[in-house]
This record gives C-alpha cells, sequence and structure tokens, in this order.
C-alpha cells in the first residue's frame, strides 16, 4: 500500500513537467519543415513570399498539380507589392483570373 501512494505521488509530481517538456518539445518541431521532394520546397517558398505559412499545405499542392514556374514568378510579383495586406488571397485571385483567361483562350 506504501509503495502505491508513493508510485502515486511520484507520478503526480514528475509527469505534468515531462508532459510540458514533451508538447514544448511537440511545438518546436511543428515549426522545423521537413522537405523531400522539389515541390514541397517551392510550395514552402510560395507561403514564405506570401507570408502565409499557415497554408503551406495549399501552395505545396498547387504546385505539385500545376508546376513552379508561373506560381513561384506569380508569388514573387505579389510580394513586392507594399499595398497588399492579405498577399495569399491576393495571389490566389490572380490565380483564378489566369485560369479563367486560360479557358477562354484555349491555344490551337
Amino acid at each position: 500500500m506504501l509503495f502505491y501512494t508513493l508510485l502515486i505521488a511520484f507520478y503526480n509530481i514528475v509527469m505534468p513537467f515531462e508532459k510540458t517538456e514533451y508538447l514544448a518539445k511537440l511545438k518546436s518541431r511543428k515549426l522545423e519543415s521537413h522537405v523531400y521532394r522539389r515541390y514541397q520546397l517551392l510550395g514552402l517558398q510560395i507561403a514564405d513570399l506570401l507570408g502565409d505559412r499557415a497554408h503551406k499545405a495549399l501552395y505545396i499542392k498547387l504546385v505539385k498539380e500545376r508546376g513552379s514556374e508561373e506560381l513561384l514568378g506569380l508569388a514573387k510579383r505579389i510580394s513586392s507589392l507594399a499595398h497588399v495586406e492579405k498577399k495569399g488571397a491576393y495571389f490566389m485571385t490572380c490565380l483564378q483570373k489566369s485560369e479563367t483567361k486560360k479557358a477562354q483562350n484555349p491555344k490551337p
């Protein structure tokens, strides 16, 4: 019975510290990016250019599906615009407009 009481006391004292350390480690690992493919790197670069790291998965997917040159060029042009507050939203708007232009004017 004494052993059981000591075990519970130890658990209540030590585990909260270990739990907070573990959570802090998870938060720090979240900030690191693990890149295995070129399109992942380009998607992260676009997210950084636009200041929209929260939507990095979207940019990675776009680069994977559509290619990198057009998207990276568009992101660089938008990142240089000082008057745009939400550069990620503006990027998506410009991307949609370019898609509609391509659909209306197909190459012969």
